[in-house]
């Protein structure tokens, strides 16, 4: 009987766990704005933020909840303006090379003196080279 009340707790636990997960990757993939069809996800918001704050930590210690919004809004304008660019470029034929994302990652590479100081500062800051390369191909775009 004891063994059957355990196998039954666990689960109602695993189904729990499995209901959180669900409702927070609703949660991050949740439409914060749209335009034309396009539209940016919360948690492409909360990657910017990090990446903002990666770049000033103590930054962030000071930042007020009426700033984190307007820093909410002001990048949720950007990924708008960002993904009408993209769309406008695909439908102009208009594309950023590899080489040319790659040129630019060389460039910001040297500035630290090689490879293993850039990705030393990328992991120590918590941001994703793909990331970066990303907003490379978006500033290239501009």
């Amino acid at each position: 009987m004891q063994k059957s009340k355990i196998i039954y707790l666990l689960k109602i636990l695993i189904v729990s766990l499995l209901a959180l997960s669900m409702i927070f990757s609703a949660a991050c993939s949740q439409s914060v704005a749209a335009i034309n069809g396009m539209e940016v996800t919360q948690k492409e918001v909360d990657e910017y933020i990090s990446f903002i704050l990666s770049q000033d930590p103590e930054g962030g210690e000071f930042l007020t909840e009426e700033d984190r919004q307007e820093l909410e809004m002001n990048i949720i304008d950007s990924l708008l303006v960002v993904k009408i660019l993209q769309k406008y470029a695909e439908d102009n034929n208009i594309f950023v090379t590899q080489e040319e994302i790659d040129l630019q990652m060389d460039s910001i590479i040297s500035s630290y003196g090689g490879e293993d100081a850039f990705e030393a500062d990328l992991e120590e800051k918590g941001v994703e080279r793909d990331f970066l390369e990303r907003e490379i191909k978006n500033q290239i775009l501009r």
